[in-house]
């Protein structure tokens, strides 16, 4: 469904800047990629080096608007790799990686502070739903949360 109809904008036409683009990858920490870890994978495929050129490229070509890296090392993927993306970068606790929102800063800009989920804390907020019998809860999970206006568009708000 447009953009412009879930928003109830009158019209017609899909004007290209009410569609925002998304492009998500768990990138596999450095520090878990091992042979140990990943025993049908070839050597370089675990080469935190090519696989980073392969995803920048990527993001190079597709240029979304938001990218969401999962499995992150902050120092992995540095706003100079990306220049036009902005980063709010959240560590998982006890882990060395973390998750990455990154934003394309011509377009969009933060209206409210970034704000990271720590799933222990939903666990100790509401352990009924999290013990239920089927429920798979890891508790090292973390969700980031902002808030962002398009500068194109002032109708849209994500």
């Amino acid at each position: 469904m447009p953009i412009h109809d879930l928003l109830g904008i009158e019209g017609s036409s899909h004007p290209e800047n009410t569609c925002v683009s998304i492009m998500s990858y768990n990138v596999l920490a450095d520090s878990y990629c091992t042979k140990k870890n990943h025993s049908q994978a070839l050597g370089y495929e675990l080469d935190w080096s090519y696989r980073k050129n392969n995803i920048i490229e990527r993001i190079n070509h597709y240029q979304p608007n938001f990218l969401a890296l999962q499995e992150l090392e902050q120092s992995a993927i540095k706003q100079e790799d990306i220049p036009q993306y902005s980063i709010i970068y959240s560590k998982r606790p006890s882990k060395l990686d973390g998750c990455g929102l990154y934003y394309n800063t011509e377009r969009f800009e933060i209206v409210k502070d970034p704000q990271t989920i720590f799933f222990n804390d939903v666990v100790k907020k509401y352990p009924q739903v999290c013990r239920r019998k089927n429920a798979k809860f890891r508790t090292d999970h973390i969700a980031v949360i902002a808030c962002f206006k398009d500068l194109e568009n002032s109708i849209l708000k994500l």
